[in-house]
C-alpha cells in the first residue's frame, strides 16, 4: 500500500537515495569506536552492533525497539552506508524504486 504524500517520514531521501538504490539484508556492525551506531534514514530507528562491547548488548536487550538487522545500501565505502529499517523498506521501496539484493 502507498504511503501517504505527508507521511512525517518524507524528507527528501530520493536525493541521495535514488532510483535503483541497492540494498542488502545485513546484521549492522559499528563502523568503529567513533561510530558504533546508525540510524534509519527514514523513520531514525537506532542501529546498534550488540558485539561492539557488554554496554551496548546490554543497552540493546534493554531497548527492543534498538535494531540489529536491517537494509544497508551496497557502495564500496563503509563510511557511505545508509541503513533503512524493515518497515520503511517496506514502504518505500516501490515508490522510490529501491532493489532488494539476493546475493
Amino acid at each position: 500500500m502507498p504511503t501517504d504524500s505527508d507521511d512525517w517520514r518524507r524528507q527528501g531521501q530520493e536525493q541521495f537515495l535514488p532510483p535503483g538504490t541497492v540494498f542488502l539484508r545485513r546484521d549492522y556492525r559499528a563502523l568503529d569506536e567513533h561510530w558504533e551506531h546508525d540510524e534509519c534514514q527514514m523513520c531514525w530507528a537506532k542501529f546498534m552492533d550488540p558485539q561492539f562491547s557488554a554496554g551496548h548488548a546490554q543497552f540493546i536487550a534493554e531497548h527492543p525497539d534498538v535494531l540489529t538487522v536491517g537494509l544497508v545500501t551496497q557502495v564500496q565505502e563503509r563510511r557511505l552506508e545508509r541503513w533503512v529499517c524493515d518497515p520503511c523498506f517496506d514502504d518505500f521501496a516501490h515508490e522510490f524504486g529501491w532493489v532488494l539484493s539476493t546475493a
